[in-house]
C-alpha cells in the first residue's frame, strides 16, 4: 500500500468544504473533515496529520485558537495553513503568531493549493 498524505480540512462553509475536498481527492490524499474549531483541536490532539488547512473564522472558536488549544493539549502539530477571506494585516499577524505556517486568502486558486500538497509530498517523500 502506498503512503498517502494525511490532511485535516477545517471549514464550516459547505461550499468551500466541497471545493477543497474535490481538490484534495484529485491529489489522492487521505482527508479528514472538521466543521468546528473544537472538533479540529480534538482531532489535532488525537490523530496524526501531515498537513492542516484551517478556516480562521469558525462558528465556535477561531483558527488561531484551534492551534493554541491543540498545542496546549500536547498535540504534535503538522504544517498548518490558515484559510480566510480577511486579508488584513491584523488577521494575518494573529495567524502567524498562533503558529500557522502561512495564510491563504480566499479565493484560493487550485494552483496554490496543489503547490502546497506537492511540496508536502516531496518533503515527506510520498510519491504517486
Amino acid at each position: 500500500m502506498t503512503a498517502r498524505l494525511r490532511v485535516l480540512l477545517v471549514e464550516d462553509k459547505q461550499l468551500f468544504s466541497d471545493i477543497f475536498q474535490d481538490w484534495l481527492h484529485a491529489e489522492d490524499v487521505q482527508i479528514e473533515i472538521a466543521s468546528t474549531g473544537t472538533q479540529a483541536a480534538e482531532r489535532l490532539r488525537t490523530a496524526e496529520f501531515d498537513l492542516a488547512f484551517i478556516d480562521v473564522y469558525l462558528p465556535d472558536i477561531s483558527g488561531p485558537e484551534v492551534l493554541t488549544l491543540a498545542r496546549t493539549a500536547g498535540a504534535n502539530l503538522p504544517r498548518c495553513y490558515a484559510i480566510t477571506g480577511d486579508g488584513s494585516g491584523p488577521t494575518r499577524q494573529a495567524c502567524i503568531d498562533a503558529g500557522f505556517d502561512d495564510v491563504l486568502i480566499k479565493p484560493i486558486f487550485l494552483t496554490k493549493f496543489n503547490e502546497i500538497i506537492e511540496t508536502e509530498k516531496l518533503r515527506l517523500k510520498i510519491f504517486d
